[in-house]
């Protein structure tokens, strides 16, 4: 059993669910430049039976480092980088083979677990992402550090994405338990606000407004901050209206995703259901089906039906 800063205890989820995405069983994650080339098709089906469809990796940069790994197939750095040409291209499942073939060699590698248990999320495999990501947080010594880029911040990145898998999965509770460690851990600006905007969503959801309020009250205009997780706090403060920084009939990709999930539940704290539902299935149908607000959309309305 892992604990957090506070010494809360946090369960370990073990059980993993059943792979549901096509082609998982057999990923060759072998050389062979056709491994890069190849369409792959859908590479799994939503939780609303969508079916999600991957790209294709960058031929020439996949090409070059897998003749670097032929030569050095140890160098974490080059799988690493294999994984990041993978889940470029959303090829999730090949990403988790490689991460997996290397944690079979050294288990409690916590960056390994990190990246694994991220991907698990995008091919919504809820449980077994928490599994690998308290199994990381359980192993990891964290340390608040300044001036770290979340891309850097495995600190922060730990308990953000466990904090997106539990709250994928249902678990609100725990979700706002692990967000509020990822803000204590964040060392930039992308790291505050996607914390800070968590945060503020789930304890609205919880009923607890006041406390949502307080979370959200150090963030203002002419601080530096910007970017959609910003803008999406603005509204939630009453600092600009929504027609002010997101157009539903225009938005997509990871606009739609990450503002298009805030708006949708600041419209359902605000009153607005039919809106806010409206907003919610435009959202769980983008194309953008990894981000993370896609994701949240989509979560939601499954754990209706």
């Amino acid at each position: 059993m892992i604990r957090n800063r506070h010494g809360r205890r946090l369960g370990i989820a073990s059980l993993l669910l059943l792979v549901s995405c096509a082609g998982r069983e057999g990923t060759d994650d072998g050389p062979p430049q056709t491994e890069a080339t190849e369409q792959r098709g859908v590479e799994c089906t939503s939780l609303l039976g969508r079916p999600l469809y991957a790209g294709e990796v960058d031929a020439p940069a996949f090409a070059a480092v897998n003749a670097k790994l032929a030569d050095n197939p140890d160098d974490l750095n080059l799988i690493f980088a294999k994984g990041l040409l993978l889940e470029n291209a959303r090829r999730f499942t090949a990403a988790i083979a490689l991460y997996s073939a290397r944690l079979a060699e050294d288990p409690t590698n916590v960056t390994l677990l990190r990246r694994r248990g991220h991907r698990y999320i995008n091919i919504r495999e809820h449980a077994a992402a928490i599994a690998d990501l308290e199994q990381a947080a359980s192993l990891h010594t964290f340390k608040k550090v300044k001036a770290l880029g979340y891309k850097e911040n495995l600190h922060w990145a730990i308990w953000y994405y466990l904090g997106l898998a539990q709250a994928l999965h249902g678990d609100l509770e725990a979700a706002l338990v692990s967000f509020r460690e990822s803000h204590a851990y964040s060392a930039d600006k992308v790291a505050l606000l996607a914390s800070i905007n968590w945060i503020h969503n789930l304890l609205r959801r919880l009923g607890r407004p006041q406390e949502a309020s307080k979370v959200i009250a150090p963030i203002n205009e002419g601080m530096g901050y910007s970017g959609n997780y910003f803008k999406n706090i603005l509204v939630y403060k009453g600092l600009k209206k929504e027609s002010d920084v997101f157009d539903e009939g225009t938005a997509k990709g990871f606009v739609l995703g990450t503002m298009g999930y805030g708006m949708a539940n600041w419209r359902r704290a605000s009153g607005d259901m039919e809106g806010a539902e409206r907003l919610l299935r435009k959202v769980a149908n983008s194309d953008a089906w990894h981000s993370n607000g896609v994701m949240a959309a989509e979560a939601e309305l499954a754990r209706r039906n």
